[in-house]
């Protein structure tokens, strides 16, 4: 599902237009991009925790010659399912 699509199934299931659907969509992703880059979790009730994770330097081989690089560290944004998440995808 991409984006169009997640907004016209938000507009159905909400009875909002699909104008306001797009808002809502996009300010929720903002939100949660926000809140993450500054380093808080957003934890949603049986859906899952969006937070951020970081990677210390380390040492790297290049593949096309095998002389050593050093990879930078860096933020990563994760995501975890919950477990009422998980099963209902199991189900």
């Amino acid at each position: 599902m991409n984006k169009t699509e997640l907004v016209n199934n938000f507009s159905k299931k909400s009875n909002m237009t699909k104008k306001e659907s797009l808002a809502c969509v996009n300010a929720l992703c903002e939100i949660i991009k926000t809140t993450v880059k500054n380093g808080e979790n957003v934890a949603i009730k049986d859906f899952g925790v969006f937070a951020l994770k970081y990677r210390p330097q380390k040492t790297g081989l290049n593949p096309r010659t095998g002389k050593p690089i050093t990879i930078s560290a860096r933020k990563v944004p994760t995501f975890k399912a919950t477990q009422g998440f998980k099963d209902a995808v199991n189900a």
